[in-house]
Order: structure tokens, then sequence, then C-alpha cells
């Protein structure tokens, strides 16, 4: 494996459990408010590309018309509710830490900030244990786009190549391999076979056993 010197996360389903629960969130929502009968596997097809593209996908499967506000009503139940319905990735809490000794750390999500960090706050650690933490709200294309990683990596101050991605979805794969980087496939949304097809290089069961894989 090329030399690691940064490892850049992604933060849904990698560090925190949190896929679901938002798409219970919206799913509810979504019927209560707008009519629409959503169901979890209308989902599959987003996952990792961002919530605008998310339920505005959802939303317009279900033959709705989508509107930014919807986005953003969701995002304010699930920041209400993440505290008791979101879970940390096992160990990260200790985990995270001990990297930080040796490597630069990021987050690259396409979510929003706000939402990222209060998902930062489910994980237990402070903000500062990240070198940078890049969001949907700092870039213009959303994942599998390249962009979300190239800032990353920019922001720590280590070339892509130099870098290792933690991803669970397809789309996150492909960004980051389009990116130039090194990227470890986690067991979630998409199971392994999927994750290297998609060019990871790696995969694990969970996201702490990275650290079997740097050594």
């Amino acid at each position: 494996m090329r030399k690691i010197e940064a490892i850049l996360f992604d933060m849904d389903g990698v560090l925190v459990d949190s896929e679901i629960p938002l798409m219970k969130c919206c799913i509810k929502h979504l019927k209560e408010k707008y009519g629409i009968d959503a169901k979890l596997e209308d989902f599959n097809d987003f996952v990792g590309m961002g919530e605008d593209a998310a339920i505005g996908g959802v939303v317009e499967k279900n033959g709705g018309t989508y509107l930014p506000q919807m986005k953003d009503e969701c995002y304010e139940i699930y920041i209400q509710l993440a505290g008791t319905i979101v879970d940390a990735a096992p160990n990260m809490s200790t985990v995270l830490p001990e990297l930080k000794k040796k490597y630069r750390l990021a987050v690259a999500s396409s979510a929003d900030r706000r939402k990222v960090i209060t998902n930062v706050n489910v994980l237990g650690v402070e903000e500062s244990v990240f070198d940078a933490v890049i969001t949907g709200s700092d870039i213009t294309n959303k994942k599998p786009d390249p962009e979300i990683y190239l800032k990353a990596a920019a922001a720590v101050g280590v070339a892509p190549e130099n870098c290792m991605v933690v991803e669970d979805a397809v789309a996150g794969v492909l960004s980051g391999k389009a990116a130039g980087c090194y990227v470890v496939g986690v067991r979630g949304s998409f199971g392994k076979e999927e994750l290297i097809a998609a060019g990871a290089d790696a995969y694990v069961d969970t996201t702490c056993d990275i650290v079997d894989i740097l050594g």
C-alpha cells in the first residue's frame, strides 16, 4: 500500500449510523406534510449523493415536486432527534484520537454542515479532532464527483495519492478514486462486491478495522 499521511472520512454510514434514521425522519415528514408515500428502498439509488439528490429523487420517484424546504424541514427533525436515534460507529470515539497522533484527519460529507456537526456531536469527540471538515455546503459538485475529496486533501495539506478515503457508498468510492486517493470500502449500504467493483482498494467490516490496514 502507498504511504498514507491523511485519512478522509465520509460521515453517514462510516462514522455514524445515521442513514436509516434520517430516511425514517424524511419518510414520516413527507407523508404527514406533503402526502408523499415514500419507502426506505426508494433511497437506494441516491445513497452517498447528498440529501438534495436523495430527498429530491425520492420525492420525484413518488410523483411529487421537490422543494428545497423539504430538506430543511427533514434536517430540523433529524437534528432534534439525533441524540436519541443515531449511533456512533463502534469504538470511533477512542480510535479517532489515536489516529490523530499519526495522521491528518478530515471529514468529507455531502451533507450540509449543520447535519455534519450534529453527527460529530453524536460521535462524542471534539470537532478539533479533525484537521478539516468539508461538507456539501463547501462544494459545487456532489459525489461521485471528486471535488469534495480534492478539497479535503488540500485542506489537510496532503497530496491525494497519500490520502486514505473511507467510504460506505458506491458514489463515495467513485469520488475518492477519481480524486486519486486510496479508498477503503466499509460494509453498510452496499456490500463488498459492489464497493470493490466501484474501485475500492480494500474492504473492512467496520470503520475501526482500518487500523489493521494501516498497520
